[in-house]
């Protein structure tokens, strides 16, 4: 059994990390979303039509899903809730960048960490750091590493 993906715990299951948070089911309409997935790095591309964004993948403990990551998911919907679901224009200061950058950051690195035949792109010790500070590793470009203010 794989270790999660941001803890060196070892857990009897890994939980399915929301790729598209859930609460974005809650507050879109219904639609249809071309969805697509590659189990593997060489393999097939799979496609389908669905009318929710359900995409989890395995790859945290329940501890870090419903404690750290998910304060980080509710910081992010907070602050760009409207903008997403409105279409509002709005400006990033740079807390905001910091949290839009760590909460990508999140998404990323679990969807990283899944892939069966690769190691992940970003090493343990950068997932480990990630989830005490929420510091994103210095070589990503364009984001801010530190989120100030957040709780």
């Amino acid at each position: 059994m794989k270790r999660c993906a941001f803890c060196p715990t070892e857990p009897n299951k890994l939980t399915g990390e929301h790729i598209w948070d859930d609460w974005l089911n809650r507050e879109l309409p219904t639609k249809h979303y071309k969805a697509r997935h590659r189990p593997s790095l060489g393999g097939p591309t799979y496609e389908w039509t669905a009318t929710e964004l359900q995409q989890t993948v395995k790859a945290v403990c329940a501890e870090c899903n419903s404690t750290w990551m998910s304060r980080l998911s509710d910081s992010f919907r907070n602050g760009f809730r409207h903008p997403l679901l409105n279409g509002s224009r709005f400006c990033i200061l740079p807390s905001g960048l910091a949290l839009l950058s760590a909460y990508v950051f999140l998404k990323a690195a679990a969807v990283d960490y899944v892939y069966p035949d690769v190691e992940p792109f970003f090493t343990r010790a950068e997932r480990e750091n990630f989830r005490l500070s929420l510091a994103i590793p210095s070589y990503v470009q364009g984001c801010e590493t530190a989120i100030y203010g957040y709780t």
